[in-house]
């Protein structure tokens, strides 16, 4: 899972520039993307539209401590996670 920020404007390009094509602005992730599909996985995406917008960061904010609280969550978000020395073994089931 990647979790990311971007206005709703541009929401689609800055996707596109991740996970399709390798542009020198963005770390694109598209080889490690292919080689995840061709190792048998699928990819989805999910957008969440925040209105108002204002609050965006805040819910980005929330959804990157949710989700990165256990070892190997969220491998391509690099700010705004729990700190990678801090994350726990998943529990067992």
């Amino acid at each position: 899972m990647y979790i990311g920020t971007r206005h709703s404007s541009a929401g689609l390009s800055r996707l596109r520039d991740h996970l399709f094509q390798v542009s020198s602005g963005t770390k694109s992730k598209l080889e490690e993307v292919r080689n995840i599909v061709r190792a048998g996985a699928q990819v989805g995406v999910t957008l969440i539209l925040v209105k108002p917008e204002s609050l965006r960061l805040a819910v980005e904010e929330e959804l990157l401590q949710a989700n990165s609280r256990y070892i190997g969550q969220l491998p391509w978000n690099k700010r705004g996670v729990v700190a990678r020395r801090k994350r726990l073994a998943f529990p067992k089931a």
